[in-house]
């Protein structure tokens, strides 16, 4: 048997007055792979959301219970997010950007980096550039 990866105990979202989740209590073992499946709107993405704290940056968003990763409390306000988010990668479906600027979203990764604004600059140039130019005619022409 597996050691327990994530666990979560109790967990509760709320947005506003919508209760999201309702005292979620989840082991997820290491070197496993699970499947959250369900109709939309269930939860699932609100409950991964809470795994690397996403929903912090959502003014309405309430989260009680816990989460562990390897034994430790994500939701400690001692936790150093970005430290976590490291560690915690998340991939959607659809885009879900930070509510910020485009460049602020863009340039977000190669801040938390200490990439100085210049570096910044020319990495995000670079890639939209590139990536608009690989799908356009110009590039063709």
């Amino acid at each position: 048997m597996n050691k327990v990866k994530i666990k979560s105990k109790n967990l509760n979202v709320h947005y506003g007055q919508k209760q999201a989740l309702f005292d979620v209590n989840l082991d997820l073992n290491e070197k496993e792979v699970t499947a959250l499946i369900g109709p939309s709107g269930c939860g699932k993405s609100t409950f991964i959301r809470c795994i690397n704290r996403m929903n912090d940056v959502i003014d309405i968003c309430k989260v009680t219970g816990n989460i562990e990763i390897d034994g430790v409390e994500v939701n400690d306000k001692n936790l150093d997010v970005v430290s976590l988010r490291e560690r915690v990668g998340m991939v959607f479906q659809k885009p879900n950007p930070f509510p910020k600027s485009i460049y602020e979203n863009i340039s977000y990764g190669p801040k938390i980096h200490g990439k100085g604004e210049t570096k910044r600059h020319k990495f995000i140039w670079r890639t939209t550039t590139k990536t608009l130019y690989s799908k356009s005619d110009i590039s063709k022409s």
